[in-house]
C-alpha cells in the first residue's frame, strides 16, 4: 500500500516530481529534478538533504514556497 501512495504523491501535477531541462538540455542531472510539497509532506524522512536543499532551491527560482512540515 506504501508504494501505492508514494505514486499517487509522485503523479501530483502541481506539487509530486518535477523534473525540468537542465542547462544542456538534458532530465539526467539531479539538480533537474524537484520534489513537490506532496511528496515531502508524507516522505520527508526518507529524502536526503541534498534532495531537499536542490528542491528548494528549483522552488525559489519559480517563485515557489520552500517545502514545509505541518506540524499540529
Amino acid at each position: 500500500m506504501a508504494v501505492v501512495l508514494l505514486m499517487y504523491a509522485l503523479d501530483d501535477k502541481s506539487e509530486g516530481l518535477r523534473v525540468t531541462l537542465d542547462t544542456n538540455r538534458h532530465r539526467y542531472d539531479e539538480k533537474s529534478w524537484e520534489v513537490g510539497q506532496a511528496v515531502f509532506k508524507d516522505w520527508w524522512w526518507i529524502l536526503d538533504y541534498k534532495i531537499l536543499s536542490n528542491s528548494n532551491r528549483l522552488r525559489t527560482i519559480r517563485g515557489a514556497p520552500k517545502l514545509q512540515l505541518s506540524i499540529p
